[in-house]
C-alpha cells in the first residue's frame, strides 16, 4: 500500500499473494476504500498491511477489500483527440447556428445535430443533451403519427364548406 493525495492506494501486488489470482478485483493503482468494513482513509500504509496480514493469518476467507479504479491521466493522444472532437463538433454546431438565419435553415438543424453527435462521442454533457434530444424526437414523432394529417384536415374542411376549400359563410 502507499499514500497518494491522502488516499490509500494499492502500490504493488506480490506474484504469490492471494491478490495475484486472475479473478481478484484488487489491482495495482486502485484506491482502497475499505478493508473488512473499516474505512481505509484512516489507515497509514503500514497499518493497512498489518491489518490485511492479521486477517489473512486468522481467517483468509474473511478478507474483504473494497477498491475503486483510480482515474488515469490523459495521454497526449487523448488530449489531442479531445481537442479535435471539440474543434470539429464545435465548428459544426456554430455553422449550423449561422445557417439558421439563412434560407437553407433546415441544413442548419442538420449541422447542429451532427455537431452534437460528434461532441457526444467525447463529452458527457453533450451525450446527455443528445439523449434528451433523441427522447424528445421519439415523443414528437409518436405524437405526430397519432394525429390527423394536414391533408385529412383540409378534406374535412372542404366537405363542410362550399366545396372550394373555404368554410361556408
Amino acid at each position: 500500500f502507499a499514500q497518494e493525495d491522502e488516499r490509500l492506494v494499492v502500490k504493488s501486488i506480490s506474484k504469490h499473494s492471494h491478490f495475484a489470482s486472475p479473478g481478484c478485483a484488487v489491482k495495482e493503482g486502485h484506491t482502497v476504500v475499505g478493508i473488512n468494513e473499516f474505512i481505509a482513509s484512516v489507515f497509514t500504509p503500514e497499518d493497512a498491511v498489518f491489518l490485511v496480514r492479521s486477517i489473512l493469518a486468522s481467517s483468509p476467507t474473511q478478507l474483504s477489500i473494497t477498491t475503486i479504479a483510480t482515474p488515469k491521466a490523459l495521454t497526449a493522444w487523448d488530449k489531442a483527440r479531445k481537442a479535435a472532437v471539440l474543434a470539429g463538433g464545435g465548428a459544426l454546431v456554430a455553422t449550423g447556428t449561422a445557417l439558421l438565419v439563412t434560407p437553407v435553415h433546415p441544413l442548419g438543424h442538420l449541422f447542429q445535430l451532427g455537431g452534437g453527435a460528434v461532441l457526444a462521442t467525447e463529452f458527457e454533457g453533450a451525450r446527455t443533451v443528445m439523449d434528451r434530444a433523441k427522447a424528445r424526437f421519439d415523443t414528437v414523432s409518436s405524437d405526430a403519427s397519432g394525429r390527423t394529417s394536414m391533408k385529412d384536415r383540409w378534406r374535412r374542411l372542404r366537405s363542410r364548406g362550399n366545396g372550394e376549400g373555404l368554410p361556408a359563410s
